[in-house]
């Protein structure tokens, strides 16, 4: 019971500690205090419901914006990008222009030729 207990307020002051360092330093430049604050949150996920609802929430959410940064990414991608057949269509006629000889092998002369 005790350890149980004693684990129960470790995960909770770990947990709000980590929450607490992610809202300090937040302002500064680059990514900060967001994997910070989700750290601090899969702990507290680790031993409280509501913490585990709130992660789930925010995981999804996550998710999905996720997906709608990537399509924006792609059809950006795709209108300054837009992809020609021209490649395609030159390794065709390229095809078509080159004669096609019944034999074009020079082992296949040698062996006419003896």
């Amino acid at each position: 019971m005790v350890k149980r207990y004693a684990r129960k307020v470790g995960v909770f002051i770990l947990g709000w500690s980590l929450i607490i360092l992610a809202v300090a330093i937040g302002w500064l430049p680059g990514p900060g205090g967001i994997p910070l604050a989700l750290l601090g949150l899969n702990v507290l996920a680790s031993e409280y419901v509501w913490a585990a609802r709130l992660k789930g929430w925010v995981l999804k959410h996550l998710n999905a914006w996720l997906d709608k940064a990537k399509a924006r990414r792609a059809a950006r991608r795709a209108r300054r990008n837009p992809q020609s057949e021209e490649p395609e269509h030159h390794i065709n006629e390229i095809a078509q222009e080159v004669p096609v000889e019944a034999d074009p092998s020079p082992v296949g002369e040698r062996a006419r030729a003896s």
